[in-house]
């Protein structure tokens, strides 16, 4: 007779597959997160402030009043963007996780979906 695969747990156990998607995750929430959120949140921020205060320094006041309301702006971006990156992070985390699940459940071959 031959042997059900469902029944062998070591068949069904791929420790290369879990740990892949263990790095993945990891490099994911460790690496790249980390470096992308200072990146949103400075680059406007500094380039509008950079411009503002050397404006001011200078004492070309008109100039300084036009970026004044840029600079407000990209304030308001970082707070927004530190939160957009966080979030969406935290969502696509979990997306990976349904997808790596579906992809097991359908559509890989039967060699390919074992557990």
């Amino acid at each position: 007779m031959s042997e059900d695969k469902s029944e062998n747990p070591k068949k069904n156990s791929d420790p290369d597959i879990d740990k892949l998607t263990q790095n993945a995750q990891d490099w994911v929430e460790k690496l790249l997160i980390p470096v992308i959120k200072p990146i949103a949140k400075y680059s406007f921020g500094l380039g509008s402030s950079a411009a503002f205060l050397s404006f001011l320094h200078e004492q070309k006041w008109l100039m300084a009043l036009l970026t004044f309301p840029v600079t407000i702006a990209t304030v308001i971006w970082t707070k927004y963007s530190d939160g957009f990156v966080t979030r969406f992070g935290e969502i696509y985390a979990e997306r990976g996780k349904q997808d790596v699940d579906s992809l097991m459940k359908t559509k890989l071959p039967e060699k390919l979906r074992q557990k």
